[in-house]
Parts: C-alpha cells; structure tokens; sequence
C-alpha cells in the first residue's frame, strides 16, 4: 500500500512518460525529442503543482533528471533559445535548497525529515553531474550574449534569464558536501572543489568581476555577492593570501602541533569510551563497596549498582537539584574550514586579488546603499559582514593596501557593523526560537569587528602618511565616543556560555584585547586626551540675580531722588481735603466685585495709622514704609509702582 509521500499510479506514469519524452542517447551523443519543449514545460507544471510531500521532486531526483537529461540537453542544444530557457527554469527549481521549501526550518516529523534527508542526498548527486566544463561554457557564452546587448534592447525575458543564471550558479555552490567529500584528505580534490574549476575553464569569473564593477548592472550586486560568499565558504582567507609561498618554519610547526593535537584528542575519545564498557552484562545486580570514598557513618560508601566511571559516584543523587538556567541550548560550532588543493587554492588567490582591484568598492558601495535603503531581503546584511571580514583579512595578509578596501574602512563601517551587533543581540535574547541563527549571525558580525581592529593596527604599522591620518580619524570617534568605546564591555556582561558559542567568546576576548592595545597606543602619542563623562544636572544660574544686584547699585541714588522729588507732590496729596470715615461708601452695589470681596480690602483696626496723625508724621511713616519695601530688593519699576499707588 503506498503511502502519503508517493504518488498515484497515473500522475507517476505522467511524470516518467515526460522525462521520456526529453530525449535520449543515440550513442556519445544526446537527442532531443520531437516533444522535447513540451516535455519541459508539462515538468515544470508538475513541480508548480506538487503536493506538500513533494512527490514530483523526490521522484525526478530518483530519476536523476539533471544528470541524465538536462545537462546533456543543454550542452548539445545550448544554441536552442526556447530549449534552453525552460531547461534553465527546471535546473533552478530542482536546485532550490531544501531547507527553504520548509521556510528555513528542519521539519520535526518523521515523514517529512526523512524527505528532507531524501531531497539533500539527490542534490549530492545534482552536484557531481555540475562539475562538467562544458555545461558551464554552454552557461558562459549565453549569459555573455545577455550581457553584451545594451538596457534599452533586453527584453524582460532576457533580464529574467540572466538572473536565474546566476540563481543556479548560487544554488550548485550552495549544496552541502556529500559523505564522500566528508571522507576526503586535503590534497584530494572534492566536488566544490570541481564546480570552481569548471567555472574558471568556462570563463564565468570574468562575467562576475565584470558584472560587479559594471554601473549598468547593479541589479545584480547582490547575487554575486551570494555567489562569492558560496564559492569561498570552505575556504579560509590566510589560507589563500599564503599559496604558493613557502611554508616557514613556525608555520610548518603550527600545522604539525595541530595534527598531533586533533591526534591526541581522537585517542583520548576512543580510550575514554573503550573504558567505559563493562564486561559484565548492564543487568547485573548486587551491592558494591566503594574504597577510599567514606560515607556518613565513617565506613566505605555502598553503591546498588556498579558505575562505569568513577566520577559519576555522588551522594547527592537522592537530592533536590536546584533549578538550573532552564532549556540548556546547544549551540553549534562552525565547522573548521577545508583546505582545497593547491590549484584550487592558486586560482581563488588570483580571483581574490583581481576582485580586490578592479570590484570590490564599487560593489560593496551598491550593497551597502541597498542595505541601508532596504532594498534587500531580510539578513541580507551576513553576506555584507561576510564579504568586509573575508577580504580585509586576505588584503592584510597578502599585502596591505588602504585603497583597495578604503570603501568598508571608515567610521561608517563601525557604527554599521556595531549597529548589527547591537540588533543580533536583542534578537538573540527575544526570538529564543530561532536562538541558533541568531547565535551564528552574532559570530559573523563579531569576526567582521574584530578584523575591522585588526586592519587599524595594520595601519598603524604602515609608514604611508594617508593610512596613518586614517586611523588617527577613526581613533577620535572610536575613543571618544562612549557607545563605540563601551562596545566590547557589554558583550562581555551579557555573555552567557549556553546562549553562544565558543567561536564568538574567543572573537570577543581578542577583540577586547586589541582595542585595549590600541587605545593604550592611542593615549601614549597624544599628550592631551578630553575624557567625556556624563553631563550632570546644572543648576540654574545666577544671572538674574547678578543682574538685580547690578541694578540694585545703580538705583540707590535714583529712589533717594525719586522720594526727594515726590515728596512735596506727596505733602499737597496729604494736605488736601481727606474724606472721613462716615462719608465713605463701604459697599459699592454698582461694582463687579462681591461683597465679600469688597469687605477684605476695607481698612479697619487702623492699619494705615491713626486718623490723628499730622501731614508730616504721615510723611514720615510712608517714607518708612518706602525704603522698607525696596531695601531688600530694589527695582525703578516697582518704586514707581509705589507711587502710582498713593497718588491714586
């Protein structure tokens, strides 16, 4: 009986009656059949129409399509521009990396991880078919055709096609090494390693350079850097800027201490599992007395069962355990990267410094544009980190030169990349699902920090006047600014062992430790460094104040003048025809005011004096009164206010 994962009788007899129907082989040579375009199309309906177990791929890679069919198709009838247009589409399609037809996430249920294994074992196969030269000449030569035709004559369908060109040449670098390549030594040549060779005979290298320094073809900036970052994942940058030189003494005796201690490390697993297995059967019973280890009552422990390991024995098994750091997540390490064959290894250095000279600030500009716009997909930006740690640390140890990477060495390129740390670690601590990615992403911008520092100290070294003003430039912002300064201290109060790896402790302590070293060089040369600190709360300040007291001074004399001048103004007033008490209206029922109101400012208990007084005694007391008021805080203003009291 069969089960979900396959299809029905019929639709498999469609599937393989098409595959038929492709062509086959008259000898050395491959012919395609009368129905061959029809055929393509009726596979690429099938695909777009499969099921959510993905019968139609799993059963074409059975068939193995692209070994058998598609690629000699392509190699005979290149020429063919509908032929080769809808085989294109098909070899796209069935190249898709499996994890993304689950939405980049291993499937948890049995069926489908077993399809999943199932379509990755297929690709293996996808890939040692792509190895053939030809194939990538028959690629070559039509995606130059594409290239050469100027913007306004390309068709839609020829910019499609262009960039599924390079959408496949991604999706081969892409597939994972089989067990075969697993097994392989150094000096053996894997299938990467054939695919990059096939692609330097068929000349696509020079399409690439050619499309990343082009200014008509930035539309493509970031497929071919997807291309560079899968062609030199295996690869390591020391690696590639030290080929063909000879090895010196340290360095051969670094590459012999690490054999012997990966040796070493092999055997010491081994021994430790062979001591652990038992001769006697698991099951067997009894109580065993523990020399050396006493117990509470001062006689040798007792065990019930007997323990492989010595350290395994505890009394604290029958404890309570304390409640731990919750779910423990493995991270995983990045595997270390494979040494190519030297050919390999000479023809990706050539590569690398021809990129370096004539492409890389011209396209790492473009990307960072369309990183900063947002034109690019969600973490787009690894592939940017990837491409500024990868040849800065190939430009610093093949050689250094400032012009060749002065596009992504600039303060710029620290506030971006801080910028990314910043957001990784927020995200690493909030989205606990995708913690791994995260955790992956997080060591590839700390790598891209640390190479950053890495090349200021390059700098330093060189005697060249504008690598020096350089780092002297970034050194003022990189110092003084405190987020910059405090970068490498936060990391290291949020690290947690369980939530990263051990590749990114390693980056982080380094990287501490050059940019310390850098700033202890930084504050020996300069004899006057401003440290910045926090702004405190300023108090308000005493300019009013002062101003009053300055005022104060220049208006003593003026009010004494004032009172002289007024005073017999003030005499008459007082002189005059005063009314008395009993003529005065207590309540003015015409007015706006309460009564109450009117009450409260009525005089009464003779506040103002006695009626009795005489004109100079009221003198007097007003006068008293006057100075009194503006002693403490004299102003010309409220002295003439005064006055316009009284004379009203």
């Amino acid at each position: 009986m069969r089960g979900p994962t396959r299809l029905d009788p019929w639709q498999e007899a469609q599937v393989t009656t098409s595959c038929t129907r492709i062509g086959n082989w008259a000898e050395d040579t491959y012919q395609k059949d009368i129905d061959c375009q029809e055929s393509l199309k009726e596979l690429l309906r099938y695909l777009r129409r499969d099921n959510d177990y993905f019968s139609v791929r799993c059963l074409l890679g059975e068939y193995e399509i692209i070994q058998k069919h598609l690629i000699p198709l392509v190699i005979t009838y290149g020429n063919d521009k509908g032929i080769f247009n809808f085989t294109l589409r098909l070899l796209v399609n069935l190249t898709t990396p499996p994890l993304l037809l689950w939405r980049e996430e291993i499937p948890a249920d049995k069926d489908s991880r077993s399809i999943y294994l199932q379509l990755k074992s297929h690709q293996s196969g996808f890939k040692e078919a792509f190895t053939n030269a030809r194939f990538w000449e028959t690629v070559s030569q039509r995606l130059q055709e594409l290239l050469n035709l100027d913007w306004d004559s390309r068709q839609e369908d020829d910019k499609t096609q262009i960039e599924m060109i390079l959408i496949l040449v991604r999706n081969t670098l892409h597939i994972p090494p089989s067990n075969e390549d697993l097994k392989r030594t150094e000096d053996d040549a894997s299938s990467h390693d054939q695919v990059i060779w096939a692609l330097h005979e068929s000349g696509f290298y020079n399409l690439m350079l050619y499309i990343a320094s082009s200014d008509s073809e930035q539309h493509l900036c970031m497929h071919i850097l997807e291309i560079l970052s899968k062609m030199l994942k295996d690869s390591n940058a020391e690696d590639l800027a030290t080929a063909g030189k000879l090895m010196s003494a340290s360095r051969r005796e670094e590459s012999t201490n690490s054999l012997v201690k990966q040796k070493l490390v092999e055997d010491m697993t081994k021994s430790r599992k062979n001591f652990k297995l038992s001769t006697r059967h698991s099951r067997f019973g009894g109580i065993y007395s523990v020399k050396g280890v006493k117990s509470v009552g001062e006689r040798d422990a007792t065990v019930m069962k007997p323990n492989f390991d010595p350290g395994d024995l505890s009394q604290d098994q029958l404890k309570l355990k304390k409640p731990g750091f919750g779910r423990q997540i493995k991270i995983q390490e990045k595997e270390a990267s494979r040494k190519s064959t030297l050919a390999i290894r000479l023809i990706l250095r050539d590569f690398c410094i021809e990129f370096l000279n004539s492409s890389y600030n011209t396209l790492l500009h473009v990307v960072k544009d369309n990183l900063v716009r947002h034109r690019t997909m969600a973490n787009d930006e690894s592939y940017y980190l990837w491409a500024v740690r990868f040849f800065s640390q190939f430009n610093r140890i093949y050689g250094f030169k400032l012009e060749l990477i002065s596009e992504t060495l600039n303060v710029d390129s620290f506030h971006y990349v801080q910028s990314c740390i910043e957001l990784y670690m927020n995200n690493l601590h909030t989205d606990k699902r995708n913690i791994d990615a995260w955790n992956q992403r997080m060591q590839n911008a700390m790598s891209t920090y640390k190479e950053l520092l890495l090349s200021m100290v390059a700098m330093d070294n060189s005697k060249e006047k504008p690598c020096l003003d350089l780092s002297q430039h970034i050194k003022s912002h990189i110092f003084y600014q405190m987020e910059y300064r405090e970068l490498c201290l936060q990391l290291l109060q949020h690290y947690k062992p369980f939530k990263f790896s051990k590749t990114f402790r390693r980056d982080l302590i380094e990287s501490t430790h050059i940019f310390f070293k850098l700033l202890e060089k930084f504050a020996k040369s300069n004899r006057h460094i401003v440290i910045q600190k926090k702004k405190g709360i300023r108090k308000k300040s005493d300019k009013k104040k002062n101003k009053v007291k300055h005022e104060e001074k220049q208006t003593e004399e003026q009010i004494s003048q004032i009172w002289e001048d007024m005073r017999e103004e003030l005499e008459m007033i007082l002189g005059g025809v005063v009314l008395g008490v009993d003529e005065a209206m207590p309540f003015d029922p015409a007015s706006d005011e309460s009564m109450d109101d009117q009450k409260d400012v009525w005089p009464e208990g003779d506040v103002f004096g006695s009626p009795s007084l005489s004109t100079t005694e009221e003198v007097d007391v007003i006068k008293e009164i006057f100075f009194y008021e503006f002693s403490g805080n004299l102003s010309l203003k409220r002295v003439r206010g005064f006055f316009l009291i009284f004379s009203s």
